[in-house]
């Protein structure tokens, strides 16, 4: 929904020292690897919350998977979905249990994790934007229903409101810039860092919200 908020699309752009980094590893130079370790063993402990886990891990990148790196998103977002498999394999090894409630959601076996990361990000940002939405003041709200939601034109729009399409066309654009605004505040305060904000706005098609859903409110306060 962000993406048709304000078209907040952008070009993949690889991590090229990230990428740098797993092509030395997956070609076996020891080097690299002290590198690897002493720069993400502890990431890779605090988000899996076990020191083995996260062993385990670093042994199954060290065979191999490291390889698969492509530089599509940050190392440290492709090593938080290597470790939510983990944990799920291993819950799975361990419980025998279909149900993972209490797990994050889990990537399809044939997902990439780099694929895992960017539905992660959109969702968050959708989840983020619902929330801000909703804090706006009901004409806002009702504005950006009939224009994105119900698809009306300015003119139309315009013609309800008694004034100017310019007028409507600059209200949206300073609705536009504020919510973008306000969604990059309440991601941060939830820890995300300025280049995983950059990711979230890249990946926002990945999890497109539903419009009617969002604006219903919207309508019954307008």
């Amino acid at each position: 929904m962000l993406q048709s908020v304000e078209r907040y699309g952008q070009g993949c752009e690889l991590q090229l020292e990230d990428l740098a980094l797993a092509t030395a590893c997956a070609r076996g130079i020891e080097s690299a690897w002290e590198d690897f370790h002493r720069a993400y063993r502890q990431y890779l402990v605090n988000i899996a919350g076990d020191c083995d886990l996260a062993d385990q891990v670093i042994a199954e990148l060290y065979q191999g998977q490291i390889a698969h790196f492509r530089g599509r998103s940050s190392r440290k977002g492709w090593l938080r979905a290597i470790v939510h498999q983990a944990q799920v394999d291993r819950h799975r090894r361990e419980s025998r249990l279909t149900a993972l409630d209490g797990l994050p959601v889990e990537p399809a076996r044939e997902e990439h994790p780099e694929d895992f990361e960017r539905r992660e990000n959109a969702a968050s940002l959708s989840r983020a934007l619902c929330a801000e939405v909703d804090e706006l003041a009901p004409d806002e709200r009702l504005l950006l229903a009939w224009y994105y939601a119900d698809q009306m034109r300015l003119a139309e729009i315009a013609r309800l409101r008694g004034v100017h399409e310019s007028t409507i066309s600059r209200e949206l654009d300073s609705i536009r810039k504020l919510l973008r605004k306000r969604v990059t505040r309440r991601l941060r305060e939830e820890g995300f860092s300025g280049a995983r904000i950059d990711e979230c706005f890249r990946h926002s098609t990945d999890a497109p919200v539903d419009l009617e859903k969002v604006f219903e409110r919207a309508r019954n306060t307008g």
